[in-house]
């Protein structure tokens, strides 16, 4: 589960798992010798990405099942 089910975590800890080496990358990408060196640079970004974007739905999904526990109104 995101953030192994903590109710509070710091900001260095929110994004932490999201951390890539740009600059490691990049140099990686550019010394590629064949396409599947530079697509699986590529495929190690767009793993980072699906995790961010699947770990914001799931608090998103958590936000609203707690305001609608609440019995809060839908301003939105």
């Amino acid at each position: 589960m995101l953030f192994d089910d903590r109710i509070e975590i710091t900001d260095r800890e929110m994004f932490s798992r999201y951390y890539l080496d740009e600059k490691g990358l990049r140099k990686q990408f550019n010394n590629a010798k064949s396409n599947y060196e530079r697509d699986s640079v590529r495929e190690e970004g767009q793993r980072i990405r699906r995790k961010f974007v699947k770990d914001g739905r799931s608090v998103t999904e958590g936000v609203n099942r707690e305001i609608s526990s609440l019995g809060l109104p839908n301003l939105y």
